[in-house]
C-alpha cells in the first residue's frame, strides 16, 4: 500500500514538473517587431495594451487595436476606429455620442463583459 501511494505521489510530481508554468497575471500577447502587445480582448476588434516609452526612462501603458487577430495594429483613437470602418456610419455616430475623447475608449461594460467600443461595433452592424 505504501509503495502505491509513493508511486502515485511521484507520478503527480513528475506531471507537475513537466507542465509549463505560467504566472496568473500573464496575458496572451501578440508580438510585432520588438513590441509586445498584451491582448485584453479578442472580438472583432482586438484590444491591446503595451508599455511604451514616453520620455527618457518613463514608461506608460498605451492602448491599441486591430481588426481581427492578424490585422495591422493601430493606436486606439476615435479617428483610427473610424478609418478602420470607413463605411460604417452608424459606428461613427455611436463613437461620437458615447466617447468625448480617446482616453474613454478603454471603458469596459460589466453587463456585457466586453469593452464598450466592441459593443458599439456589434450594435452598429445589426
Amino acid at each position: 500500500m505504501r509503495y502505491t501511494v509513493y508511486t502515485l505521489a511521484l507520478l503527480v510530481a513528475m506531471v507537475l514538473l513537466a507542465t509549463p508554468v505560467m504566472s496568473a497575471d500573464e496575458r496572451p500577447a501578440r508580438v510585432v517587431g520588438n513590441q509586445r502587445y498584451d491582448i485584453l480582448e479578442a472580438k472583432q476588434l482586438y484590444i491591446y495594451s503595451a508599455d511604451v516609452l514616453v520620455r527618457k526612462g518613463a514608461v506608460e501603458k498605451a492602448y491599441f487595436f486591430s481588426v481581427g487577430s492578424n490585422g495591422e495594429i493601430f493606436p486606439l483613437t476615435i479617428l483610427n476606429l473610424k478609418k478602420a470602418f470607413p463605411d460604417n456610419h452608424a459606428f461613427h455616430d455611436r463613437l461620437d455620442m458615447t466617447f468625448k475623447n480617446d482616453s474613454q475608449l478603454t471603458k469596459f461594460t460589466e453587463f456585457h463583459k466586453m469593452f464598450k467600443v466592441n459593443r458599439l461595433l456589434e450594435a452598429s452592424e445589426r
